[in-house]
């Protein structure tokens, strides 16, 4: 349940920004450095999730939505953080799915490479 939702969104964030970013570039080589970044990016609300870094500043973290949802699938949470997750998560979503939208028709359609 929880768990599987979780990976959905998560996975769908990734793609949605991994498109938008990798249409960008006209090789895999020049597009491996800012994927890696990207991808790390996603990855920073482990600290709170860790308790490494114990900060609410982590909610506004576009990924941290689905890490909640997959945490929800194996402790309990606050209902409100799943509210949260409902919200902000979708929303999130949307944004990095109308981002790739955007840059394929920029990049590939219309062929306005930057590198």
């Amino acid at each position: 349940g929880w768990f599987v939702l979780a990976v959905v969104m998560r996975a769908s964030m990734g793609v949605g920004v991994g498109v938008a970013v990798g249409v960008r570039y006209s090789s895999i080589t020049r597009f491996l450095f800012p994927g890696i970044l990207a991808s790390l990016a996603f990855d920073f609300p482990n600290f709170w999730y860790f308790e490494i870094w114990p900060t609410s500043l982590f909610y506004l973290w576009p990924s941290m939505p689905p890490l909640l949802l997959a945490k929800s699938a194996f402790f309990a949470v606050e209902p409100l953080q799943l509210v949260y997750a409902f919200v902000y998560g979708p929303l999130v979503v949307g944004a990095a799915l109308f981002w790739a939208s955007r840059s394929i028709d920029r990049f590939v359609v219309r062929g306005e490479f930057t590198s």
